[in-house]
């Protein structure tokens, strides 16, 4: 039986009401959503996805997720880089995620529950990468509900991803330039994708100008 952190209706579909937005505090993350996901691996959260971090580039989640406009929410299992270590792998076929800062630790109160790592991440191979806007924050059980308590699921994690200093314009056209690319036979660079699109725009402008002056 599939457990559901939302309101549900009898056709299944969630009914969400007028204005929602989600919003929830560190502290919610970790004892509302991610304790219960590792619990129960068939908890589902009304807006948070599932994902596999190093299968998909950064650009690409926002349209993975299930709700969010300038942050979105997912459920992740933690890869091991190497099978008989502890180095997570954060490598993508585009890039690789860096941790930045040290991890900041999430009370209940006076509680130790959980901790946030923040990450970035860079095109191409360490350490020549190329740093980008996007950026990721990790939360893990950590105190009490930490994985000396919880069963292996509990190698499951939380991120919320930001796309900063990122227009949701730019985050489209990153969008479209890939599945061009993918699809199309003719090669061609991101920043001559990007001057083509933007000629398409101020053409259809100019057009539009003219048949209504």
């Amino acid at each position: 039986m599939e457990n559901y952190s939302g309101v549900v209706k009898d056709d299944d579909q969630m009914e969400l009401p007028p204005g929602f937005r989600f919003h929830p505090t560190d502290e919610e993350l970790i004892t509302h959503y991610l304790s219960n996901k590792v619990v129960d691996t068939n908890f589902i959260a009304i807006a948070i996805g599932d994902v596999d971090l190093n299968k998909v580039e950064p650009w690409d989640l926002p349209w993975k997720a299930k709700m969010g406009e300038k942050e979105w929410y997912f459920f992740c299992v933690r890869d091991k880089k190497y099978p008989t270590g502890l180095r997570t792998n954060r490598a993508t076929a585009a890039g690789y995620w860096k941790a930045t800062g040290k991890d900041r630790e999430i009370y209940r109160g006076k509680s130790l529950v959980g901790m946030k790592k923040t990450l970035v991440f860079y095109k191409g191979r360490a350490p020549k990468g190329e740093k980008t806007n996007w950026v990721i924050h990790e939360f893990r059980l950590e105190g009490k509900l930490s994985l000396h308590n919880l069963p292996k699921t509990a190698k499951v994690h939380i991120i919320r991803i930001e796309a900063t200093s990122l227009s949701r314009n730019e985050v489209e056209v990153r969008s479209a330039y890939i599945l061009f690319s993918t699809d199309s036979t003719y090669e061609i660079t991101f920043d001559m994708f990007v001057v083509v699109v933007f000629s398409i725009k101020i053409l259809f402008f100019w057009v539009f100008c003219r048949m209504n002056g």
